[in-house]
C-alpha cells in the first residue's frame, strides 16, 4: 500500500478484483476504503502478480513483480503506471518558519525535516524537524537571516510489504535582512548625568536630555557611540 498526500490509497499485490470490481494486480481507493472508480491506469498485467510497487515524487506508481506484459506491452518484471498529478511548494513566509505544502498524488510522509546551507547548497547542516499540518509539513521558532537555502526531505514507505523507504528532497532559496542596524531615534531619558564642555552639568542626575546613538555590537561603559549634541555642546555619557 502507498498512501498518497490528499488521503487516497494505492495497493498493489496477487488480486484481480476489489470490492466486487475487475481490478488486475492494482487498484485506488478512497480514504474511506472504497474503490476510485478514476483510477484508470490499473493496467492489464500478463503473469502472477505484482510483488512491491513505489510512488515517484510526481505521483506516478512503480511496479515490480512475476509479470511480462502490462495493457498488451512488454514490460518484463517492471513498470510504471500514470497517476493523478502531484502538487507540492517549499516556502519561507518568515524567519522564523518553513512550510512544506503537499497534495494530490505526492506519495505521504513518515518523517520530515529541514536542512540549512549558507554555501549555495555545498554542504547543509540541520535545521528542525518538520512536524504534521494540514496539507504538509511546518518547523516554527527559526531565526533565519541573511541569504540562504532551506532542504526538505521526508521519508515514504516503499518496496515489498513496505520494507524500505523513498527519499522526497526539494530545495527553496531565501532571503532576509540583517537584524535593524540603523541608527535609534532621538529618545528623551531622564536621570542621565553628562558633561557639556567638560563640565558636569549641574542639574546632575535629574537632568533631562536628549541621545541618540547608534547601534553598536558592545554594550556598557566601553561602548563606542555617536556623540550626542545638545545647543551645539557634545554630551559624554558618565557612567553606564
Amino acid at each position: 500500500m502507498s498512501v498518497l498526500a490528499d488521503g487516497k490509497i494505492l495497493i498493489t499485490g496477487n488480486f484481480t478484483r476489489v470490492n466486487g470490481a475487475v481490478r488486475v494486480y492494482t487498484a485506488r481507493l478512497h480514504a474511506d476504503g472504497a474503490l476510485d472508480n478514476t483510477f484508470i491506469s490499473n493496467g492489464t498485467f500478463a503473469g502472477e502478480s505484482v510483488l512491491s510497487s513505489a510512488l515517484q515524487a510526481d505521483g506516478k506508481l512503480l511496479v515490480g513483480g512475476n509479470f511480462s506484459e502490462l495493457n498488451g506491452f512488454r514490460r518484463p518484471t517492471f513498470a510504471r503506471l500514470l497517476n493523478d498529478p502531484a502538487t507540492e511548494a517549499l516556502t519561507v513566509p518568515t524567519g522564523e518558519r518553513v512550510e512544506w505544502r503537499r497534495g494530490g498524488s505526492s506519495p505521504e510522509l513518515q518523517r520530515v525535516w529541514f536542512d540549512l546551507s549558507t554555501n549555495n547548497g555545498v554542504s547543509w547542516t540541520p535545521l528542525a524537524s518538520g512536524r504534521p499540518i494540514a496539507g504538509g509539513w511546518e518547523a516554527r521558532g527559526l531565526t533565519l537571516a541573511g541569504d540562504g537555502m532551506v532542504r526538505a526531505r521526508g521519508y515514504a514507505p516503499a518496496g515489498r510489504f513496505n520494507g524500505s523507504s523513498s527519499l522526497m528532497e526539494t530545495k527553496v532559496s531565501f532571503s532576509f535582512p540583517p537584524p535593524d542596524a540603523t541608527t535609534l531615534a532621538a529618545t528623551a531619558v531622564t536621570g542621565v548625568s553628562a558633561q557639556v564642555n567638560g563640565e558636569i552639568n549641574p542639574n546632575g542626575t535629574s537632568t533631562s536630555v536628549i541621545f541618540e546613538y547608534g547601534l553598536t555590537d558592545t554594550y556598557g561603559p566601553t561602548a563606542t557611540a555617536a556623540p550626542a549634541m545638545i545647543g551645539g555642546n557634545e554630551l559624554t555619557p558618565v557612567g553606564k
